[in-house]
């Protein structure tokens, strides 16, 4: 019956500044793991066992933050939220991030193997031919995962609400 269990008074702006430094906390671990994969990838190459740990972090904690946030209603506000207080909507974006991704990645392969496998006289040509095929490939695939992400994280949340638990 809880007669004799002592209720814990919660200050809310201790408790906001405290998700504050988590939210941080999680950035900083984020961004770390992303460079530990491009550094130790360009060093010793695409060798997916010295980097293993590191995409784990980053899956597993996207995909537990994404579900998470979509079953206690938050992606949805931060959708409202977004939509609100900007002049594009969040799909709008979705899609120039995917965009953008993609071509960071092209660009990314095209110098990488044009430094390790083209020589002086066609290097510029090597690079042109494996950005534009990264392109090709890396620009429309990211860019329909993050819209589909996007979508179905909506759809998952439509009628969920923040108080709802």
């Amino acid at each position: 019956m809880g007669l004799f269990k002592k209720t814990k008074v919660l200050d809310e702006r201790v408790e906001a500044l405290r998700n504050k430094i988590y939210k941080e906390i999680y950035m900083l671990v984020t961004v770390i793991c992303l460079l530990s994969v491009v550094i130790k990838s360009s060093i010793y190459g695409m060798d997916y066992d010295l980097f293993l740990i590191e995409l784990l972090i980053l899956l597993v904690g996207g995909f537990y933050y994404s579900i998470r946030a979509a079953r206690l209603g938050i992606y949805a506000a931060d959708v409202e939220i977004s939509e609100r207080s900007s002049k594009y909507s969040l799909s709008t974006k979705t899609l120039i991030g995917g965009l953008l991704f993609g071509l960071a990645i092209s660009l990314f392969f095209g110098i990488r193997n044009s430094f390790l496998y083209g020589d002086e006289t066609n290097r510029l040509w090597f690079f042109l031919l494996i950005f534009f095929v990264s392109f090709i490939i890396y620009v429309p695939a990211l860019t329909i995962i993050s819209l589909l992400g996007h979508e179905f994280m909506k759809k998952l949340n439509k009628n969920k609400t923040i108080d709802e638990e």
